[in-house]
């Protein structure tokens, strides 16, 4: 009985670790700057304008903007891309089953946007922009 704990014990701890390598596979670039992943699952989603852009290389964007908690609140990010823009459109919201807890408090995020070709000459225009 004891070896058969200790054997569920190590299944459990194997679990944990592949769970956590494959957690670790997603692109660095968003968890090494501490960027918000984008979200397809929100409620209540509403276009909002980002404050600011940074170009990290030819085909990385990086944008900051203004959105609830993390664990409350997410983004998701639609992009156009032609010969003379890149426009960039987010839209901010509830995250499924989180509204429990959570607080109104506004809190400066970033998310790395990849576009399909080098940036170039091209301006950057955000689609919600009045």
């Amino acid at each position: 009985m004891h070896r058969s704990g200790q054997g569920r014990r190590r299944l459990a701890g194997l679990v944990l670790l592949v769970a956590v390598l494959a957690g670790c596979s997603t692109d660095n670039r968003y968890t090494d700057q501490g960027d918000q992943l984008p979200r397809s699952d929100l409620s209540h989603a509403r276009p909002i304008s980002w404050n600011e852009v940074e170009i990290v290389d030819d085909t990385h964007l990086r944008v900051t903007f203004w959105s609830g908690v993390d664990g409350c609140w997410g983004h998701d990010i639609e992009v156009d891309e032609t010969t003379s823009a890149v426009t960039i459109s987010l839209v901010t919201g509830a995250i499924p089953r989180a509204w429990e807890g959570c607080d109104g408090l506004a809190v400066e995020h970033t998310t790395l946007v990849e576009i399909a070709e080098p940036l170039g000459g091209r301006k950057i225009v955000d689609g919600n922009a009045e």
